[in-house]
């Protein structure tokens, strides 16, 4: 069924509201880069990690910034997924060091306490939610027409324990 002119002609100020809305300002997405990853504390049954993220904001505007989703690979296969809020905003043309924790258990590594690895091959990947300024982008955001999100991934290794 083709709509009918009356009808298309109802849409054309609801998209030019949108447009003017979403079109005003142009923001860009906080850049994101892994600076490392540590283990923080083990138990007999699991380990740890803390990554740390550096986030930018090259924006004339603070960010606020919502919430990660990421997940954790190790050796290609994935072991943790995690949220965490961000709880944080980013300052105009700012920087921040933000962290995001994993856990590795070792029955899901087939590891027995004691006998880990030296060093471990991980991929850390995800998003980060976060709001645009203005009430605008926050009405958009909650009504869920306009959730902006910025991907992140890294690879590298984990030291787990110390040499002998």
């Amino acid at each position: 069924m083709v709509p009918s002119c009356a009808t298309r002609c109802a849409f054309v100020p609801v998209l030019l509201i949108c447009a003017a809305l979403t079109g005003c300002s142009v923001y860009r997405a906080p850049t994101i880069a892994v600076a490392g990853a540590e283990v923080i504390e083990t138990t007999d049954e699991a380990m740890a990690i803390r990554f740390a993220l550096d986030l930018t904001n090259l924006n004339d505007e603070a960010l606020e910034l919502l919430q990660f989703d990421y997940g954790l690979s190790v050796d290609g296969r994935r072991v943790y997924s995690g949220r965490r809020a961000a709880e944080a905003t980013l300052r105009a043309g700012g920087e921040k060091r933000l962290f995001v924790p994993a856990v590795l258990r070792y029955d899901l590594m087939g590891w027995e306490t004691g006998a880990q690895p030296p060093d471990i091959g991980y991929k850390l990947s995800g998003s980060l939610l976060y709001v645009t300024p203005g009430e605008i982008a926050e009405i958009l955001l909650d009504t869920g027409v306009r959730k902006p999100r910025v991907r992140f991934s890294s690879a590298g290794r984990i030291a787990l324990r110390e040499p002998d």
